[in-house]
């Protein structure tokens, strides 16, 4: 039987910077769907307008242009475009070998049991002091990977491939 479609989630804070996961050709690719779920990984069935290039084995690694989660949902916002809730197998530029991002939060695993709260210690009254200066607000990162984490897809997934396999 085929493998789940499910290759990766990436985390808030932890997979910012990441561009690659364990499936084949490893870069994850950009692909973009319209508001009625149709597929853009490339623009007038032209392979040279790639979103993120023509991956082509000749090439070689990263064989297309890497992109962070963050840059991939600004790509496709720029074109008035989301991210994808499916792989969009067969849509073009040969990223059916590669990962792609999705707009879809990572399957839930059982959440690990939490310890008691354990009650604060004391704390000895401290003397007063002057209150500290205003340091300015650090600047807003781009948009970052939701707090339920995204999946990342094998390219070639058919839409209907579940991912009950995912964490079992």
């Amino acid at each position: 039987s085929d493998v789940a479609a499910f290759v990766a989630c990436l985390l808030p804070g932890v997979d910012d910077l990441t561009t690659t996961a364990d499936f084949d050709r490893k870069t994850i690719a950009t692909q973009c769907c319209d508001s009625n779920g149709g597929c853009f990984r490339r623009f007038d069935d032209d392979n040279s307008k790639c979103i993120a290039g023509y991956s082509i084995e000749a090439s070689g690694s990263p064989y297309i242009t890497p992109h962070t989660y963050a840059e991939a949902l600004s790509i496709c916002s720029s074109l008035e475009l989301r991210l994808c809730e499916k792989s969009c197998k067969g849509k073009g530029c040969s990223y059916n070998l590669h990962p792609v991002y999705t707009s879809l939060p990572c399957p839930s695993p059982p959440p690990p049991p939490s310890p008691p709260p354990s009650p604060p210690p004391p704390s000895p009254p401290s003397p007063p002091s002057l209150p500290p200066s205003p340091s300015p607000p650090p600047p807003s990162p781009p948009a970052s990977i939701p707090s339920s984490g995204v999946q990342v897809r094998r390219g070639n997934a058919l839409d209907s491939e579940s991912d009950v396999a995912a964490f079992v």
